[in-house]
């Protein structure tokens, strides 16, 4: 099957690759939840970092590295993940991230030292790198094509949850542990339970064995680089990411410092804001781009480029003002905007190739996101 059948095959009213509707339900449950352990990891820990500083003696140098090292691990590792998925296994892709981000975790809360810490931040960010391009393929590959958009759309919830479950869990592990480590306990036992749980679910092979076998590195890079709508939406993206990604590892800071808040205090309106905003803006985001999309197919690589400027503006303004409130309308605009690209970068390239599409894509973000903490 060559390049031109793959994409018709994307555009029929049927999945790529049909399973029952048990079998769905249950992996897609298990791919969500892990989504919520990535997210968790990710971000959701950084409301420790005022403690943890504190008590290892570590610069604010030390910190804007420990929150960068995660994105170059999610640099280097994205798109050997996504290749992974493509010419081997989804499946296996998944098992083998979710491990390697477990792993990190369960370093941060072992080991004391700056170097383990950097370690094991950078194995989370190597684990993480990849779930969200493969998990995605593996649910456009499940769904008929007219339904990615909302199937995207509730999937993403998960920016809000993840993050949200993640902050008021090691907030709360703090407050009743007295230890910033064990907030890294809390985020890496759900992961391994799981990662086993996902031996059980479905896998989402595409291509049959002689055209996995066309899928190369060499063949990816034409796929990708010579894309110029991909390439556009990289870009656009990018720059607005790497606001945000500053944001991500400093917020928590600001509002120790600056605010004077207590880390529980942190914990609990970072938990809320995450929550309401990732939900309103991803469920939002769904039905403007079905809407948008009517009018025009460009909408979908439009529509994010706007969110990210609108988000950059938002927190710029409300941030200088102290004023946390205002910051959620920058959230709101800030977790809309992965419905639309997560969906372009499906839709440019043949279906053989939509994990490596998005994890190009993420490489983009985390190569000019991992500038922010550090500025």
């Amino acid at each position: 099957m060559n390049d031109s059948k793959n994409i018709e095959n994307v555009a029929e009213e049927k999945p790529l690759v049909p399973i029952s509707r048990p079998a769905l339900a249950y992996s897609a449950t298990i791919l969500y939840l892990l989504y919520i352990s990535d997210l968790a990891a990710r971000f959701g820990v950084n409301v420790v970092f005022p403690q943890m500083q504190a008590e290892l003696g570590l610069s604010d140098s030390q910190v804007g590295y420990i929150g960068s090292i995660l994105m170059i691990g999610m640099v280097v590792f994205a798109m050997p993940f996504a290749y992974m998925a493509d010419k081997f296994s989804k499946k296996k892709a998944v098992l083998s991230m979710g491990t390697i981000w477990g792993t990190g975790t369960l370093i941060c809360g072992t080991l004391s030292s700056f170097s383990a810490i950097l370690l094991g931040r950078f194995l989370v960010g190597a684990g993480n790198s990849g779930y969200a391009p493969v998990s995605i393929s593996m649910l456009t590959s499940w769904f008929k094509r007219s339904m990615w958009s909302r199937a995207i759309s509730v999937y993403n919830t998960s920016n809000g949850f993840g993050p949200a479950i993640g902050t008021w869990a090691a907030g709360a592990a703090v407050a009743t542990f007295g230890s910033w480590r064990a907030a890294f306990f809390v985020i890496c036992i759900p992961t391994f339970i799981l990662v086993f749980l996902a031996l059980f679910m479905k896998d989402a092979n595409v291509c049959t064995s002689d055209e996995k076998n066309k899928v190369s590195i060499s063949t990816i890079f034409n796929v990708t680089m010579k894309n110029f709508p991909l390439m556009m939406v990289c870009f656009s993206v990018g720059f607005g990411f790497l606001v945000i990604a500053g944001n991500g590892v400093w917020i928590p800071m600001f509002l120790s410092r600056e605010m004077g808040w207590e880390p529980h205090k942190i914990a609990t309106q970072m938990a809320i804001v995450f929550l309401v905003t990732g939900f309103v803006g991803n469920i939002a985001a769904g039905f403007i781009l079905d809407f948008g999309c009517k009018i025009t197919p460009r909408f979908r690589v439009f529509f994010p480029s706007l969110l990210y400027i609108l988000a950059g503006l938002s927190f710029a303004f409300f941030f200088s003002s102290k004023n946390f409130v205002g910051v959620w309308f920058g959230m709101v605009f800030f977790m809309a905007a992965p419905v639309a690209t997560n969906t372009a970068t499906q839709e440019l390239v043949s279906a053989q190739f939509k994990s490596s599409a998005l994890g190009f894509y993420v490489v983009f973000l985390q190569c000019v996101g991992a500038v922010g903490p550090t500025l």
